[in-house]
């Protein structure tokens, strides 16, 4: 039911987008931690060979890095949140429609048996 109620809601674009947008994020996180393993190497190699210059680099290098990974790390985690959002919204908006629908079919009278007819004016 829930499969079925997902696949002809109206968020559902959005929600391929938002797990598309998270794969994305997490193949570039990949990414960023294959390039922080390769930098460990030239990072040695300035502190074995004493290069200061090499290692004032390599400091700038690994801020960009871990700059970059910090930032993915943040949308990875802001991206799931909001899918979460948007998949609750969906549901509760689904299961409001067909609460109402239900609803509808056992009383469609409810909204008039409270109703009086307006009593004549007396003279």
């Amino acid at each position: 039911m829930m499969v079925k109620t997902f696949w002809y809601s109206p968020g559902r674009n959005k929600l391929f987008l938002l797990g598309i947008a998270v794969c994305a994020v997490v193949a570039l996180t990949a990414f960023g931690q294959i390039e922080l393993n390769a930098w460990n190497k030239p990072f040695y190699d300035a502190l074995s060979l004493k290069d200061f210059r090499g290692f004032l680099y390599q400091l700038v290098v690994f801020g960009v890095i871990a700059g970059a990974l910090l930032a993915l790390n943040v949308a990875q985690a802001w991206l799931r949140e909001l899918s979460k959002l948007k998949l609750r919204e969906g549901l509760t908006r689904e299961s409001l429609r067909s609460m109402a629908r239900a609803q509808a079919r056992v009383s469609p009278l409810r909204g008039r048996r409270n109703r009086r007819k307006p009593r004549p004016a007396h003279p």
